[in-house]
């Protein structure tokens, strides 16, 4: 991509490489600043900031479309900043922008919107880890509602996956991000780990999680590039070869079927698929098929038995028995764009915990008729990630900022 003076037919800056492509542009006005935002092969819309005299560096990313982005614009609806983007998967989307900084970045709206979450605990008190739209992970003191210490930077565009554990006894974040690179960090220095891994060279990292093989802490990556990677968490080195887990963009999960551990993925080619974590074997073809693809996948146990659950563009919500690969039932009902899912509970019983580009939280019960969601919750806001972080709280990372939801009546 190149940008010119248009008064004196000279190039601003130095072309930029877009490993998307470039099939649609605009240029407007976002929060004071010159931007132009890009519509990419693989439906990715990119959003880059033009300064006077410095580079032209990217400053969001929006994920969503599913295929080709054929036409976008860049505006205000009601005083608030959106991008408006066409695609060749039949929809328009309108994609609401963070507002401009207020000051210091806090537990709630911010500048940068949020794209991954985690969660752990430090000296007994929450510690919630974000990755931000630009470029940096962040760590907030849950119960204070502020961040702890400076962000942590490494990565060249969106931060798009986190995931928390443990090496030799010392707190560690794993990061993946739009440029590819995955990165492990000590969470109390927040210095790195030695040094980045390029797992997806020249695509999107979409998952990472935390696992242990022979009682070894182990990275799993899933990417744009449709493969599935093995990491070891100390050495940085890879374990066996990349796996072809789908045609393009891979979700990923781990756990545990009859004491192995295992890998989950799901792709755009609509399949959830089993593997197992040691060899490398594909154990189970797949579960189900989303017809837009799969966008959020969640592992987790409910009455004993280890399930994943699956949600995608079709809007189905799907929860299946990850030893026997049966569903569970009936899909739960319907639910625009699902892009986030958490297994937790509450009051005593298994819920499934969902997010969506349409901006909403929804909670099912397990036991409840396929269907019946048991709450609504309007965020106004994509949702990109959410974590359980408490019997009754759910914390959600979306593109406003981060978002704390409280059930006061559990039973209700």
């Amino acid at each position: 991509m190149n940008v010119w003076n248009l008064a004196e037919g000279t190039p601003i800056g130095e072309p930029i490489y877009v490993s998307d492509g470039v099939y649609a542009l605009a240029v407007g006005n976002w929060n004071g600043r010159l931007t132009i935002v890009s519509g990419g092969e693989k439906g990715l819309l990119q959003l880059w900031e033009i300064t006077t005299g410095g580079p032209i560096e990217e400053v969001l990313a929006l994920e969503g479309h599913p295929n080709r982005v054929n036409a976008v614009a860049l505006g205000e609806v009601s005083g608030r900043p959106v991008v408006i983007s066409s695609s060749s998967d039949e929809t328009v989307r309108v994609w609401d922008l963070p507002p401009a900084a207020t000051g210091e970045a806090s537990l709630g709206a911010d500048e940068y919107g949020k794209w991954a979450l985690a969660v752990c605990q430090v000296n007994g008190r929450y510690m919630v880890v974000s990755g931000d739209a630009d470029g940096t992970v962040r760590r907030w003191d849950f119960a204070e509602g502020v961040p702890i210490g400076k962000p942590i930077r490494g990565h060249k565009g969106v931060v798009t996956a986190v995931a928390v554990g443990n090496l030799n006894d010392r707190g560690v974040v794993v990061s993946g991000g739009a440029d590819g690179t995955v990165w492990r960090w000590d969470l109390a220095k927040a210095l790195p780990i030695g040094r980045p891994l390029r797992a997806h060279k020249g695509e999107v990292v979409l998952g990472v999680a935390i696992s242990e093989l022979h009682d070894r802490p182990v990275i799993v990556s899933g990417g744009s590039d449709g493969r599935l990677q093995r990491w070891d968490l100390a050495s940085g080195s890879k374990i066996g070869k990349p796996l072809i887990a789908s045609t393009i963009d891979v979700r990923i999960g781990v756990g545990e079927v009859n004491g192995r551990p295992v890998m989950v993925s799901g792709g755009l080619d609509g399949n959830v698929r089993r593997w197992d974590l040691a060899n490398g074997i594909l154990v189970k073809k797949s579960f189900g098929y989303h017809e837009h693809g799969v966008y959020a996948l969640a592992v987790g146990r409910v009455d004993g038995r280890s399930v994943v659950a699956s949600g995608g563009f079709d809007g189905m919500l799907s929860v299946w028995d990850l030893a026997k690969g049966r569903p569970l039932g009936k899909p739960l009902g319907s639910h625009a764009g699902v892009s986030a899912l958490c297994i937790g509970e509450l009051n005593g019983r298994p819920t499934l915990f969902s997010g969506g580009e349409d901006g909403t939280v929804r909670v099912w019960d397990f036991l409840e008729p396929a269907g019946v969601a048991r709450l609504i919750i309007e965020t106004s806001s994509q949702i990109k990630a959410l974590t359980q972080i408490a019997p009754s709280i759910v914390v959600v990372g979306a593109h406003m900022g981060l978002m704390v939801i409280k059930i006061a009546d559990q039973a209700k």
